[in-house]
């Protein structure tokens, strides 16, 4: 695994057809509503760009740096905002690129129309907000993959839970050696062998101590008592060599530097 992003042809796929089937549905249900099913082709084709945006927005920006991390009365705050200049959006499309083609007749209203502003977010809203509830149930999901369970007499925080194809598998923290990502999957490397389950690799670190263990790559986690040696692009293990990520790195370093002393043979 050299750590390079390998695009998912499934997700793609699904994304495609996901925006391909919403396009569809959007010109059938404004060509019904309008009985002028050519003009809703035209217009609709002008508003994806916009739909699309808005949407990835709210699920991969807004979402994760609010929502995820519990900031709950920011992500509500925002969210009044995001969806006043998505319908504010949605009609400047329909204003200056619709309109003023002449593919419709309400082009006497003004540009700055805010009953038609707020009747945009009522018709256009709902993608995005079908879109983000997958990608909340997803993170749902994928959290519930690593979730420890209770067992009786040893400390919970000592143990993991794994959902695998085959059953659940409680592992020791302590026995893993490396987390690697692929695509959806992760791979668990322990002293028992590997371990492939399907959810993020950001989920997964959420589960383990952060004192014992360190994100050194968009698709790595390793133990800090399994590191044997670094350097400003590598991470050594006692089995295998690691890129180190430039987004990781100044904070990995700095940690490492201060919990080394001398023990690391540093490059």
């Amino acid at each position: 695994m050299t750590g390079k992003k390998i695009i998912d042809g499934k997700r793609v796929l699904w994304h495609l057809l996901f925006w391909a089937g919403t396009y569809g549905l959007y010109v059938l249900f404004f060509g019904t509503i309008y009985d002028d099913n050519h003009t809703e082709v035209i217009s609709n084709l002008y508003l994806m760009p916009v739909r699309i945006g808005s949407t990835y927005f709210l699920a991969y920006v807004l979402m994760p740096a609010l929502l995820f991390r519990k900031k709950y009365v920011s992500f509500l705050a925002l969210m009044v905002p995001f969806a006043f200049l998505f319908g504010l959006a949605i009609w400047t499309v329909h204003y200056f690129f619709v309109f003023c083609h002449g593919c419709l007749l309400e082009s006497d209203l003004p540009w700055f129309h805010l009953p038609t502003i707020f009747d945009r977010i009522v018709t256009n809203i709902g993608i995005p907000a079908v879109f983000a509830l997958v990608v909340v149930v997803k993170k749902w999901y994928d959290d519930l993959q690593v979730r420890p369970r209770e067992s009786s007499g040893r400390p919970e925080s000592d143990y993991l839970s794994l959902n695998l194809k085959n059953g659940v598998k409680r592992i020791r923290i302590s026995e893993i050696r490396c987390v690697e990502s692929r695509k959806d999957y992760l791979t668990v490397h322990t002293d028992a062998g590997e371990l492939t389950l399907k959810h993020t690799l950001s989920a997964f670190q959420e589960r383990l101590p952060s004192e014992r263990f360190l994100r050194i790559h968009r698709s790595y986690i390793v133990p800090v008592d399994g590191i044997t040696g670094f350097s400003p692009s590598r991470i050594e293990l006692r089995d295998r060599s690691l890129p180190l990520g430039s987004s990781y790195k100044h904070r990995v370093l700095e940690i490492l530097h201060a919990q080394s002393q001398g023990s690391f043979d540093a490059g």
